[in-house]
């Protein structure tokens, strides 16, 4: 429910169709603002149009040129159908501050999966990982990719509580980063919210930040 401005200036929105059409579906709608459009005064603009600050998240892209090749130091598994529920319990423990978000994601990588839902990139792939603590899934994470397109994307990243601290998701994010680098895939990319934990971890593993996005949602 957002919408990436394609406009220079503020003053060129269509803001009123966006929140009828939402309306018209029972949601609200937000806007995420690159630096350059938070340079050009439509945060402003959106303020005094009923919107509001919510929060920044950072678009990263990874230096394969300094990749050094670092393997995973904990056994990484394949989660399939048959093994889903254990990846759901992670994720819905591990995003649990957006209930609504993150059961709107499962039902899209079961979907995939089971190839109901369909993209126009003919080779998109998504692959899901978990990383097992005595017989369970205790962190998890997923990877989107194209080799035709040439991109990797990772996210999904959780880890159950009593889990953490433990390096797990620097585990997943190198196994996703060298399955990438093993497919001949060369543009690898994430987005964390800014300044927190996956933030940090994406920085740790050779993530170069690109943009800082602002999104500012409906009141």
């Amino acid at each position: 429910n957002f919408a990436l401005p394609a406009v220079d200036s503020p003053e060129k929105l269509e803001i009123d169709p966006v929140k009828l059409g939402l309306a018209r579906e029972g949601k609200k709608g937000s806007f995420k603002l690159f630096e350059s459009h938070q340079k050009l005064g439509f945060p402003e603009y959106l303020v005094r149009s009923g919107f509001k600050f919510d929060n920044r998240s950072t678009f990263f892209l990874h230096d394969v040129k300094d990749y050094q090749d670092r393997k995973a130091s904990y056994p990484v598994i394949d989660i399939t159908l048959d093994n889903l529920e254990d990846y759901m319990v992670v994720s819905r423990e591990a995003f649990d501050d957006e209930p609504e978000m993150t059961e709107g994601y499962i039902n899209m990588e079961v979907e995939f999966l089971k190839g109901i839902r369909k993209s126009a990139i003919k080779d998109l792939t998504l692959k899901l990982y978990a990383i097992c603590e005595n017989g369970r899934a205790s962190a998890i994470g997923a990877l989107f990719y194209s080799r035709e397109k040439n991109f990797g994307y990772l996210h999904d990243g959780g880890t159950l509580r009593i889990a953490r601290g433990k390096g797990h998701q620097t585990n997943l994010i190198r196994h996703r980063v060298n399955t990438c680098l093993d497919l001949g895939i060369t543009r690898i990319y994430v987005t964390a919210d800014h300044g927190n934990q996956s933030w940090h971890n994406c920085i740790k593993n050779g993530f170069n930040q690109i943009q800082v996005v602002h999104e500012f949602i409906e009141k």
